[in-house]
């Protein structure tokens, strides 16, 4: 039976001084490392309860909330299950224990109008209450 990975350790941004120094793209870790000023006010605006709006009967309606906790967005479903989103930009995160990718699409103001799930078929749209 596989087992869980072990839990996420906290880093600081020294911690990833290597990075800087051999990879181009080194530099922006530093959004997404450091919890303050502009990255968690992003952060912030993505949190709420969201809702599927189309696709099947089977999941027309299904809620579920993002919420922030320790600078890190986290899907909660109706069951209870919650996963931790890890940043892939400032829009895109995906799932660390499975292949869902959720995009957060801003209106021309800035603010979130809705998510796209995808979880391998065409992507679930899932209107901000």
């Amino acid at each position: 039976m596989p087992r869980d990975p072990p839990a996420a350790t906290p880093v600081s941004p020294s911690s990833f001084d290597f990075l800087h120094r051999r990879y181009p793209w080194g530099d922006l870790l530093d959004q997404f490392v450091a919890p303050h000023g502009p990255v968690r006010e992003t952060l912030a605006k993505y949190a709420g309860a969201y809702t599927a709006s189309e696709r099947d009967a089977a999941i027309t309606g299904m809620e579920v909330t993002i919420t922030l906790e320790q600078d890190q967005l986290v899907l909660m479903q109706a069951s209870g299950e919650r996963s931790p989103l890890i940043a892939q930009s400032e829009t895109s995160f995906f799932f660390q224990r499975a292949s869902t990718e959720v995009d957060f699409v801003l209106d021309e103001k800035g603010a979130v109008s809705h998510m796209l799930v995808y979880v391998g078929g065409p992507p679930i749209k899932m209107a901000r209450k």
